[in-house]
């Protein structure tokens, strides 16, 4: 017997952009450092979070920060965070 399933893969773009907006919109903080890139505060709710925003800060691929990179919470007031532009608010005129 042959299953034959169509599957409507529709969702899958937005289910993306939304868990993307997720991680940048965090309202936790993290130091992200690593030899080759610098260092960057970025948003974070978590260790791997902050790991796949840097990646995408510094576009390079997740699997060079992977045991090399250092990650460490800093407190509310250690400086501004980093975000791509779409996801700064923009001031009414």
């Amino acid at each position: 017997m042959t299953w034959i399933h169509e599957f409507d893969y529709s969702y899958h773009p937005t289910a993306i952009e939304r868990s993307r907006a997720h991680r940048w919109l965090a309202r936790g903080k993290a130091r992200v450092t690593h030899e080759k890139y610098g260092s960057v505060i970025l948003p974070s709710s978590s260790k791997l979070t902050a790991l796949e925003n840097a990646a995408e800060f510094w576009k390079c691929d997740i699997g060079e920060l992977f045991g090399t990179a250092k990650v460490e919470r800093v407190p509310d007031d250690a400086g501004p965070v980093r975000r791509p532009k779409e996801f700064y608010r923009s001031e009414p005129a």
